[in-house]
């Protein structure tokens, strides 16, 4: 599994670089995690080629995440990981988000419960970063109820309101 990922994310590296060359904008304070920590960063490097998101009450999005951080970075790629940064505030959550060039969603039925984790979707979404959904084969029967709910997240509220369902803002009012 970890090779497909690692393909994927590759895929999309190559093409921002490809894009890059031509002229194109990068995305928003996409930076390719290499050299040292950018100033005022909260965490080092400041810029990863992939952000990490997933719900730690899950054990399969757990042990998926680390393991695919873990194949990450033996492939050389820098990776943002909750659990392997200094600082996890809100601030270093968005930053790290921000700076990623892939925002890679382990999709699980708590993911979406979470707070935060709507928060990263939602950040992903308005950066306009390379969205990356991955389910466990174990949830494979779920994966259309669980794509429904990510093109809400990441598409807004367009397919939410045509659809009658209840926004991430309404379950999740800031500051709650």
């Amino acid at each position: 599994v970890s090779g497909r990922i690692l393909d994927a994310l590759r895929s999309e590296l190559q093409r921002e670089e490809e894009a890059a060359a031509i002229g194109l904008p990068m995305l928003e304070s996409a930076g390719g995690g290499g050299g040292g920590k950018t100033p005022g960063a909260k965490n080092s490097p400041g810029s990863w080629n992939a952000f990490l998101s997933h719900t730690q009450r899950d054990p399969n999005a757990k042990a998926l995440a680390s393991q695919l951080y873990i194949d990450c970075k033996d492939a050389k790629f820098s990776v943002w990981l909750d659990v392997q940064m200094d600082e996890k505030s809100e601030a270093a959550m968005k930053e790290g988000v921000r700076g990623s060039n892939v925002f890679v969603i382990i999709v699980t039925e708590k993911y979406f419960t979470r707070r935060f984790c709507v928060e990263e979707s939602r950040w992903a979404r308005e950066a306009g970063k390379f969205i990356l959904p991955l389910v466990h084969v174990q949830d494979k029967q779920s994966i259309g109820e669980f794509l429904e709910i990510v093109l809400m997240v990441v598409f807004g509220s367009s397919l939410r309101r045509r659809w009658g369902m209840m926004t991430p803002e309404a379950r999740y009012p800031k500051g709650a």
